[in-house]
């Protein structure tokens, strides 16, 4: 044995030697017997023999939402990042990080090892990961072999900054893409750093998401929601996206929770009995250094579960929809609130369309209101809402809000459930996904449908748009002539109206790589409006993430 390691221990002395001045080598082990002791190899091979003793060669443990971390045992992990720490102490340029294509995100999720910490692994893993990081104070080459073969990079995931994954080749990193590069991405866990998500993490998910640019220092934020809260990601940059603060649930978690902006102030509603409406101050964000949790500035109680809100900037006033179990719930219709004084909304009226939604109480499930600006003349200047009311789309004038007017409702023979949607920037189509025509089998392919708004008194079912798989669609927002669509499995779609009859499809985004199954995980919703060109996504087991469309796609 000991005439087979000598060649081996002839390196390792080399490796030594190139230790430098001023360092010293480690001891070598005394011998107490007449028998030398092993060496690296020896040790390492003699761990491979009992690894079902050795708990470093477990595989990494799996994260909260369940997904594992490949089989990679924990030396090697310990051994890049000690590659990397001491190559960048030394002022060299560090070598890629080896990894297997088809293993999970690793950086986007919690450093977990089994119960074990590197200061507890045994001793021949730890003397594993120590020489590869002498050698390289010298910036040298491990001479025990030839260096592993560069493998695909890390996908972005905060708080690690990375460079922009481009979409090539079909591929963006690991996730099926066409014209939609990946700037950053933060996991679900990580949204909020240090803070465990509440709940069992098969009930971990985000939901809806948000943004908002500073006025003042032209930072940009992503406004996500999740089960147990509202986690804000800060985006200055391209190549980071940063958890910077979250704030709690008001009463507890749910599957619900959706949120947007005015004056400067997020509000939030949740489906959680008594929750009502949360309003943070978002400039309390500035000058923000470490992760930090935030409580809320005011509470809106004259409502209790909310499934929706929608805020015309315009006029200063929301709408929370969706409204049961307590407070004034207006059929489940249009709650309106003055919120022109964010810190002190009040309750500006109600509206429901009786005989719309599947109990005919006027349910609402989503809402946009707007002041129209469309080719209907005899209603130019209006606040105008249009409503996605279950079975039936609705219109209705809330200039006034004590005495709000129905204009229209207008329906489809073959609905599922109609769910949300968003007028085009003219005013005159209404572009309506349904988010159960897929699953119960009334189509087979992702179905979009474009309402004619020419006259609001009768609208026209003009056109319908499949997708490419029967995935389940979901929120959609237009922006700039662009229709950016989160269809559950299949992602995020971007689709041209430069045709508004005939939408074409310029890019995709696909959030969930592993199937395109007609269900209700992955991409549930996007926010396109920075003026960065950046848009932001929410996927539901999978986090947040951040996507640039590239110019001319």
């Amino acid at each position: 044995m000991a005439e087979h390691l000598r060649p081996r221990e002839h390196l390792a002395r080399r490796a030594r030697r190139r230790v430098g001045p001023g360092r010293v080598a480690e001891p070598r082990p005394e011998v107490r017997s007449g028998r030398r002791p092993p060496g690296l190899l020896g040790r390492l091979r003699s761990g491979r023999r009992h690894r079902a003793r050795d708990m470093a060669w477990r595989p990494l443990a799996p994260t909260p939402d369940g997904h594992g971390r490949g089989r990679q045992p924990v030396y090697r992990v310990l051994q890049r990042r000690l590659d990397q720490q001491v190559h960048a102490q030394a002022g060299c340029r560090p070598e890629p990080a080896p990894r297997p294509a088809s293993a999970p995100d690793e950086l986007s999720r919690p450093m977990e090892v089994q119960g074990r910490t590197p200061g507890n692994l045994p001793a021949a893993v730890r003397a594993a990961a120590l020489l590869p990081a002498l050698l390289a104070l010298a910036c040298g080459e491990d001479p025990t072999g030839p260096p592993e073969a560069p493998e695909p990079p890390e996908p972005p995931s905060a708080p690690v900054a990375t460079v922009v994954t481009a979409c090539e080749g079909g591929r963006a990193f690991r996730f099926p893409c066409d014209g939609v590069d990946l700037v950053g991405r933060v996991s679900l866990p990580n949204l909020t750093p240090g803070r465990t998500p509440d709940g069992g993490s098969e009930r971990w998910f985000t939901n809806d998401i948000w943004g908002w640019t500073d006025p003042q220092t032209g930072v940009e934020y992503a406004l996500v929601g999740r089960h147990d809260g509202l986690a804000i990601v800060d985006l200055s940059t391209t190549v980071a996206a940063r958890p910077i603060a979250f704030m709690p649930s008001a009463i507890s978690h749910s599957r619900w929770r959706d949120m947007k902006v005015y004056a400067d102030h997020v509000f939030v509603v949740s489906e959680s009995t008594g929750h009502g409406v949360q309003v943070l101050d978002l400039t309390r964000l500035r000058g923000l250094t470490e992760f930090t949790e935030l409580q809320s500035d005011a509470r809106y109680r004259d409502v209790s579960a909310v499934h929706n809100i929608a805020i015309n900037e315009e006029t200063g006033f929301a709408y929370a929809v969706g409204s049961n179990s307590g407070g004034e719930t207006c059929g489940a219709g249009l709650h309106m609130i003055d919120v022109s004084n964010p810190q002190n909304p009040t309750f500006a009226g109600c509206y429901a369309e009786e005989g719309t939604g599947r109990r005919g109480t006027g349910y609402t499930h989503d809402v946009q209101c707007v002041v129209y600006r469309g080719p209907d003349a005899e209603h130019a200047g209006r606040e105008i809402c249009v409503g996605s009311n279950e079975n039936a789309i609705v219109l209705s004038d809330v200039t006034d809000k004590a005495n709000p007017t129905t204009l229209s409702t207008a329906r489809y023979a073959d609905y599922g459930y109609v769910h949300q949607g968003w007028l085009s920037e003219d005013h005159r189509y209404f572009y309506q996904n349904d988010e159960a025509d897929e699953y119960t089998n009334q189509v087979s392919r992702t179905r979009m449908l474009v309402w004619d708004l020419t006259d609001l008194d009768d609208p026209v079912l003009a056109a319908e748009h499949l997708g490419p798989t029967g995935a389940i669609d979901h929120n959609l927002y237009v922006h700039e002539g662009l229709i950016y669509h989160s269809n559950y499995t299949f992602g995020v779609r971007i689709l041209d109206i430069t045709d508004p009859l005939n939408p074409r499809e310029v890019g995709y985004f696909d959030t969930v790589p592993e199937h395109d199954e007609t269900n209700f995980d992955g991409s549930w919703s996007t926010y396109p409006y920075f003026e960065s060109g950046l848009f932001v996504v929410t996927s539901k087991k999978e986090g947040l993430f951040v996507l640039r469309l590239r110019q001319g796609a």
